[in-house]
């Protein structure tokens, strides 16, 4: 931050909504005045293809000021004034270049007097829309006349000026396209076209006038100088890559300099103290880099910048213009709103100002010399001079006092007492947050997704009231829901962009369609969805706020009649209360429209994806029995069961407490079947993609060498490596179909057994009793979540199973050891990464299978997977 500030002396607004840059500025004497003291005007052009011109000649911004403005319809990239008209010694005056995307046009500024200044307030007001003035008590009409225009047949970029090849007294022009091609016009006439050599993007180009050379910065991030009569001499061509196939002289590069960085302006100057009076030397500026680089190519001085600049002007002090031996001063403005002069070598001034400049140059006006004009982005257009007037920022004196030592010891008792009351009662949520509550319906949506559609499309709409206990209005609140598959819904991410608050206020609510598809190969095993809410709240700290529900069971299937089918899968659940009537337990799907009548003592269910699991009643021996064809069909049912009757039973009260029990053999060998598939999948996709990798490589081997004999001039026998390339494309694709088939299966098979782990782990919770501590550590240890990204370096599941399990088999299991008061979840992602490396990964799946076996074993023996850590009075 400057100490001082620019002080605005004329300013305005250009337009409204409009955008500029930094070649969007010009000043001169556009037309031609040899009468008035200060003959400089400013010219402005935005991107909206409007032109400006102003003549400030007292403080403050007048209606007179805009001497011309006129839509020219198209966007304006650069405007540059200079001696672009007449042929004759006294026809050549300054001239108005204008660069539209595909057009160069040259304008002159002549102003007529307004002879009948007499007019009345009416006819006035219209001269002054027909770009009108007054000035010295005259009233001026200034019109923009267009002397010859070039139609450019490539997109342009910017374009510079100057006298090349030595041609004193008039101005040539060279437009930079945007694919690297140079135009040449002398005033009305097309001279030829080059393009530059290993070219990628178009940068900032500039006219030296004592070399008669340009200057233009590559991709390379070089600063390259191209001779006028190199260009003139060499290949001409029309398309980028002739020079590469016509004969004759290719276009070379007098010099190249690497300066490392990109680079926003290069300006040719006298700077530097050392020059002598007939050398130039060449300033860029780089994106944190002054460079001053000498006629010769080589880098003179460099200077890093402690600041982000804008843009950049060389001038010279008004008592020297004229004079080729004064020395020029640098005016650089930031992204800090500063502006910076320097004098070589040297920061010779400071100033501050009110916007980000991104155009600067230096005129005379008002009868005064070395103003700044400055333009922002937006067209903030203002004329300045330098003020040493310092900041109104005063730092205010501190009043000494003494310290009384009894009230900080104090003090600093009572905020220990704060801080240890805080940490024994934990972190308080705030009372301002968002509350989240679903409703779920407990039957389908009446109304069809389509006529077309199949019946089998089931579908229902949940409600989600979302509301904020605060007073103020919440705003960008992203809602996000999580569906287990299959389930689907149109937008997963909701995005509200207010959200009043309030205790009157009534909640928002949003209508989620959760459907399941009718061609759908995967079971369900899950129906807990979740809708989390992510927000700022009024300190700006992100929040969260999290909703879980239930979707209904009817939408998983539907309820058929029984079936005798082929139930290798079975599983047997014992209650030691009187079991209540399956209808009763599952009434829900029984209100189902069009849904089969069902017994007392039996219910089937039919999934989605067509498997049928079947759940038979004893209410003399106390006990359900599940049946079904797909191990994995078991899983949803069977935890609806449970879930239900822990619901019924839990409100009645009862001498004993309510529990299940599942007193059967666990069905190791199903879990252990899906395993060796869920293994193998991954195996057989890593061998795919290796082959695809080899396939690959290959193909781009057979490209380099094709590519190598088209470009030889000399073109030889392709020896059958055409065929080769045909046949080894053909190979790759079907190998890539064959990776997105074994892709498809590695899904389906972490599916299901992502579904048997659930299964599994409620099957051990309520055969060995566990309680909730006990669950933590086993979901945690045997995670149900089986994550295949197509990754294939990542982790496995069967990985991170096997070095849980026998983490817990060698400690806790042992010889119940007291754990560490480290969270469960932690120590076993600890453990994890210490143990395993890929060097150790599994080889083969019995292994697993194994410890498996032994962690039961364990279980069956009475062994507890959750030790509490020991006290402290222990410790003592």
């Amino acid at each position: 931050m400057s100490l001082f500030k620019t002080r605005e002396w004329w300013t305005t607004q250009l337009g409204v909504n409009e955008e500029f840059q930094g070649t969007s500025l010009a000043i001169g004497n556009i037309d031609n005045d040899t009468q008035k003291k200060s003959k400089d005007k400013i010219v402005t052009g935005s991107f909206s293809g409007i032109l400006r011109i102003h003549y400030p000649e007292s403080a403050e911004y007048k209606a007179k000021d805009l001497i011309l403005e006129k839509n020219l319809g198209e966007p304006i990239l650069q405007v540059e004034i200079g001696r672009f008209v007449g042929t004759a010694e006294k026809e050549k005056i300054n001239a108005l270049a204008v660069l539209h995307p595909r057009k160069l046009s040259v304008y002159t500024i002549e102003a007529t007097t307004v002879k009948n200044f007499g007019m009345n307030m009416q006819q006035q007001q219209e001269e002054n829309n027909n770009n009108t003035s007054h000035h010295d008590g005259k009233m001026l009409n200034y019109e923009l006349v267009e002397h010859y225009s070039h139609e450019l047949k490539r997109m342009a970029y910017n374009f510079c000026y100057g006298p090349f090849g030595d041609n004193y007294g008039v101005d040539f022009l060279c437009i930079q396209s945007f694919d690297g091609q140079l135009s040449f016009y002398q005033q009305e006439r097309f001279l030829f076209a080059r393009f530059l050599t290993n070219f990628l993007v178009p940068g900032p180009i500039r006219y030296f006038k004592p070399l008669d050379a340009f200057l233009t910065y590559s991709s390379e991030m070089k600063i390259e100088c191209y001779k006028y009569k190199v260009l003139l001499a060499s290949v001409g061509s029309s398309e980028k890559d002739a020079n590469l196939t016509q004969g004759g002289k290719r276009l070379q590069v007098d010099w190249a300099v690497n300066v490392g960085e990109e680079v926003y302006d290069i300006r040719v100057a006298r700077y530097s103290r050392y020059l002598s009076a007939t050398q130039h030397e060449i300033i860029v500026l780089g994106e944190r880099t002054l460079f001053t680089i000498k006629e010769n190519g080589t880098i003179s001085s460099q200077k890093r910048l402690d600041y982000f600049p804008s843009c950049i002007d060389v001038y010279v002090n008004a008592e020297m213009e004229g004079n080729r031996a004064a020395k020029h001063k640098l005016l650089i403005g930031t992204h800090s709103k500063t502006l910076m002069i320097y004098k070589d070598p040297k920061l010779i001034w400071g100033a501050g100002t009110t916007t980000i400049p991104c155009a600067v140059r230096v005129g005379s006006f008002g009868g005064l010399a070395g103003k700044i004009v400055t333009l922002d982005d937006t067209g903030r257009l203002s004329v300045n001079y330098l003020g040493t007037d310092p900041a109104t920022n005063s730092v205010p004196q501190m009043e000494k006092q003494d310290f009384n030592y009894v009230e900080m010891e104090e003090e600093h008792r009572r905020l220990q007492a704060v801080i240890r009351q805080t940490k024994l009662e934990g972190r308080k949520e705030p009372e301002e947050r968002i509350v989240i509550r679903a409703q779920v319906p407990k039957q389908l949506s009446r109304q069809q997704v389509s006529q077309e559609d199949d019946s089998r499309i089931r579908r229902v709409t949940v409600k989600l009231y979302v509301g904020y206990t605060g007073a103020t209005t919440l705003t960008d609140v992203s809602l996000t829901l999580s569906l287990p598959a299959p389930f689907e819904t149109v937008h997963q991410v909701i995005d509200i962009d207010s959200l009043p608050g309030g205790e009157n206020k009534t909640p928002l609510i949003i209508p989620i369609l959760v459907t399941c598809p009718a061609s759908c190969s995967m079971t369900p095993s899950s129906l807990e969805a979740s809708a989390r809410a992510l927000y700022a709240d009024a300190s700006g700290s992100p929040r969260t706020c999290t909703c879980k529900f239930l979707l209904p069971l009817i939408l998983a299937g539907q309820l058929v009649p029984p079936k005798k089918t082929n139930t290798n899968c079975r599983l047997l659940m014992a209650t030691n209360q009187p079991p209540p009537k399956i209808a009763e337990l599952f009434s829900d799907c029984m209100l189902q429209e069009n849904q089969v009548s069902s017994s007392s003592s039996i219910l089937t269910f039919q999934y989605v994806s067509g498997v049928d699991v079947s759940i038979l009643l004893s209410r003399n021996a106390g006990r359900y029995r599940i049946q079904s064809n797909s191990f994995t069909g078991l899983t949803l049912i069977l935890s609806e069961l449970v879930r239900r009757l822990t619901i019924k039973f839990s409100n009645s009260s009862l001498s004993t407490p309510f529990a299940i029990s599942f007193p059967d053999p666990l069905p190791m060998p199903l879990f252990d079947e899906l395993i060796n598939t869920h293994f193998r999948a991954r195996r057989t996709l890593s061998h795919s993609m290796e082959e695809l990798e080899k396939r690959a490589a290959q193909f781009r081997s057979i490209q380099k060498r094709l590519l190598v004999r088209f470009k030889d001039r000399n073109p030889t026998p392709l020896n059958g490596m055409d065929k080769l390339y045909d046949a080894t494309h053909a190979s790759l694709v079907s190998l890539s179909r064959t990776v997105e088939g074994h892709q498809h299966d590695l899904q389906a098979s972490a599916f299901e057994l992502s579904s048997a782990t659930s299964l599994l782990q409620l099957l051990i919770t309520r055969k060995y009793s566990l309680s909730e501590k006990d669950v933590e550590v086993l979901v945690a240890h045997f995670p149900h979540h089986v994550n295949d990204d197509f990754s294939l370096d990542d982790i496995s599941w069967e990985d991170l199973v096997f070095v849980s399990l026998s983490h817990l088999l060698q400690h806790s299991l042992k010889n119940n050891a007291a754990s560490s008061s480290t969270s469960v979840r932690d120590r076993a992602q600890q453990t994890f990464s210490l143990s395993f490396s890929p060097e150790n990964a599994l080889k083969d799946p019995i292994k697993l299978s194994q410890v498996l076996l032994e962690f039961i074993s364990r279980l069956e023996a009475g062994a507890k997977l959750y030790i509490p850590p020991p006290s402290k009075k222990s410790k003592r």
